[in-house]
């Protein structure tokens, strides 16, 4: 049962991958989106893009990450840093929709 909840949640992030992609391209390309709360939206996407892409593969690929503890303190420090950046990202965008709602 726990594998396939673990397939389950590898399918739904690789999957939300390509949607963040064309997000972050939209973002980037149309100029009138390029404001203040388009900018902290785009790196939000971002930081999620990272974590969407990085987080399964850690998961497929344990076995030969945990055998180099370089590669497997460098992937979990990123994996971290990049939730904790999406984290405040959406904290910053929180907290401009309460002051411009203010």
């Amino acid at each position: 049962m726990a594998l396939k909840k673990l397939i389950r949640l590898l399918l739904v992030m690789l999957a939300s991958v390509p949607f963040l992609l064309i997000t972050l391209i939209v973002y980037g390309c149309i100029s009138e989106l390029r404001n203040l709360p388009g900018k902290c939206l785009m790196c939000y996407v971002f930081c999620l893009l990272v974590f969407c892409i990085q987080f399964p593969l850690t998961l497929i690929y344990k076995d030969s990450i945990l055998n180099h503890p370089i590669v497997c303190k460098l992937s979990g420090y990123t994996e971290i840093v990049i939730l904790l950046m999406s984290f405040l990202w959406l904290n910053v965008m929180c907290y401009e929709l309460w002051s411009t709602i203010r």
